[in-house]
């Protein structure tokens, strides 16, 4: 029952934050009327993100976290009610509106996000983690999509301000479902002062090396995404000659290639450990952006996209569920906020590459972030490679230094 409270809870969020993609860029491109001012409302909330991960992650790691998933899923309901307020008062929705509502549920993402990953920590088995994460991941896909779909029939039948409100219906919900669950409490135990947690900031990573590649790991797989989202348009239109529905047709296959690798790993991992095959996921991830560079037909760019979602689902499931495993309660906070931050910082580099390099040749750009996103992971791998033998050695060291004693 727990479980199935919990998944409730990560599905309507999940649903929720696909709306709001929908709405911010709609909203954006209404009142902004620009291509420069929707990148803008979307770097926003990546640059929050950065700047307040350590804060954010060092409060869940002292508080309530049943309490700041609510305070964080009642900030983003709270956020979406404003442009709703705002008509009723008889304001006209402003750019400056827009921005302010990015930048709180940026910060609801972070409050939510570590909160309910400390939730389910807490009410899963550990040798079940993965296969949870699985699952929740699946759910998280299917729903931003179902939440994307529904935020386009609102918009195509509700005035702008409505397909809003309808996102703080939907997040009323998930605090009711969130109100089910039991509380994790972090360990009070030896615990730091606040301000030392947070001056700690991103050493929390050097300091837990396996953490650091983990959170390396899905900045890169997700960046493959992110580049997607800004060079798939132009593909479509200058290389493939297509339009709208061939545009939605490729991008809606990589989220079904997403949930089916959530289903296939749900599976699998009942039987197997599957450690270190998130790397092997992340080098075909790379190696098929670059391969879209070379490729003129539209049906092979669809089966790419579909095998390029499920590299990545498949990645972040591994290295999700590992990431969980290896956190404790006291730090899982810090975790997950700093995790996302750095996957911000990489959106934040896709996003203005673009602008900084000046390059116009889309296919280029996938050969050359492909390349380097399948080297950079193969060269994690040899880092935790030799990083494993050294542990292994000084295990046995120590272990031959006991016997003689």
């Amino acid at each position: 029952m727990l479980l199935l409270l919990y998944y409730a809870a990560v599905t309507l969020a999940g649903v929720t934050r696909g709306l709001w993609v929908v709405a911010l860029g709609w909203s954006s491109a209404l009142v902004g009327g620009s291509v420069t001012l929707i990148g803008i409302a979307f770097l926003v909330g990546h640059l929050i993100n950065v700047l307040l991960a350590p804060g954010v992650g060092a409060l869940i790691d002292r508080r309530s976290r049943k309490r700041l998933a609510i305070i964080g899923q009642a900030l983003f309901g709270g956020a979406m009610a404003l442009p709703g307020l705002a008509w009723l008062l008889g304001f006209e929705l402003s750019y400056a509106m827009i921005l302010f509502v990015a930048c709180c549920i940026a910060a609801a993402g972070l409050l939510q996000g570590g909160a309910l990953d400390a939730i389910q920590k807490s009410i899963v088995e550990q040798a079940d983690i993965r296969r949870t994460n699985a699952i929740v991941n699946g759910l998280r896909q299917g729903s931003m999509i179902a939440g994307a779909g529904l935020g386009g029939l609102a918009l195509m039948w509700l005035p702008l301000h409505a397909a809003f409100a309808l996102g703080v219906i939907l997040c009323g919900l998930a605090v009711l479902c969130v109100l089910g669950l039991p509380d994790a409490y972090p360990p009070s135990g030896g615990r730091r002062s606040y301000m030392a947690q947070v001056a700690e900031g991103y050493r929390f990573f050097v300091q837990k090396p396996e953490l650091g590649r983990l959170a390396a790991l899905i900045g890169l797989s997700t960046s493959v995404g992110q580049l997607s989202n800004v060079l798939l348009p132009m593909l479509v239109q200058r290389e493939l000659a297509g339009g709208s529905g061939l545009y939605g047709l490729i991008d809606a296959l990589w989220s079904v290639g997403g949930i089916s690798a959530a289903v296939f790993a749900a599976r699998i991992l009942q039987r197997f450990n599957l450690d270190g095959f998130e790397y092997l996921a992340i080098v075909a991830l790379g190696l098929l952006a670059a391969s879209i560079s070379v490729t003129a037909y539209p049906g092979a760019v669809a089966v790419i996209y579909f095998l390029m979602g499920f590299a990545f689902s498949f990645s972040k499931i591994l290295c999700d569920g590992r990431m969980i495993e290896l956190a404790d309660l006291e730090s899982i906070g810090r975790v997950r906020t700093h995790t996302q931050a750095v996957t911000s910082a990489f959106g934040l580099l896709v996003f203005s590459m673009p602008a900084v390099t000046g390059l116009e040749d889309v296919n280029l750009q996938y050969a050359l972030w492909g390349t380097g996103i399948a080297t950079i992971a193969a060269g994690i791998y040899l880092l935790d490679l030799q990083a494993s033998g050294n542990r292994a050695a000084l295990r046995q060291a120590n272990s031959e230094n006991e016997t003689h004693e």
